[in-house]
């Protein structure tokens, strides 16, 4: 659900790899990994490492965007801090 390329695919132990991702539509990146022979590193969503003195493989993990509620949790943050503050006035009627 991305793609995800490096400054470099090949390069000396001890210099810095940059990894550029590229979610795709709806999904955003969740977090990184880059692998050796001693195992899998998480980088969170850090996108540089330094390079070890062996092969590695790098691999991203992408999850769809939460849309939905945000809208309403944002209002209803609104209304919860202007009620806490005397600001909200409600008014109810029967029509």
């Amino acid at each position: 659900n991305g793609s995800i390329t490096l400054s470099a695919t090949s390069e000396k132990e001890g210099k810095a790899i940059y990894i550029y991702d590229k979610p795709d539509d709806g999904y955003e990146l969740s977090e990184l990994f880059y692998s050796t022979p001693k195992g899998e590193h998480s980088l969170g969503t850090k996108h540089t490492f330094v390079m070890p003195n062996s092969d590695v493989n790098v691999r991203a993990v992408f999850v769809k965007k939460e849309t939905s509620g945000k809208g309403w949790k944002i209002l209803l943050g609104v209304i919860s801090w202007a009620a806490a503050i005397g600001l909200l006035v409600i008014m109810m009627s029967n029509c």
